[in-house]
């Protein structure tokens, strides 16, 4: 879906203190959130660059250091022409 068509990330629900959602359209990270203990932000420009930088065409899971957040084991998981990570 469009950008525009969805709500932000950082209103997902049921996500644990920690956790890092992004939606890549096209190669490019156009929403992300962090969760903390009750709230969700969006994630850093670097951590954000990061995830932009990286392939998630396999569905494997990788671990990797997001600037600023730590390391993170990811996966990338396919949608209709996004990507979910």
């Amino acid at each position: 879906p469009a950008p525009t068509t969805m709500k932000p990330l950082i209103h997902l629900v049921g996500q644990a203190p920690g956790n890092v959602v992004a939606l890549i359209q096209r190669g490019d990270v156009v929403d992300s959130a962090l969760f903390l203990d009750g709230e969700a932000r969006a994630v850093p420009p670097a951590a954000v660059d990061e995830i932009a930088e990286l392939s998630w065409p396999d569905g494997e899971a990788r671990s990797i250091e997001l600037p600023g957040l730590g390391w993170y084991r990811m996966v990338g998981q396919p949608g209709d022409g996004d990507e979910i990570l």
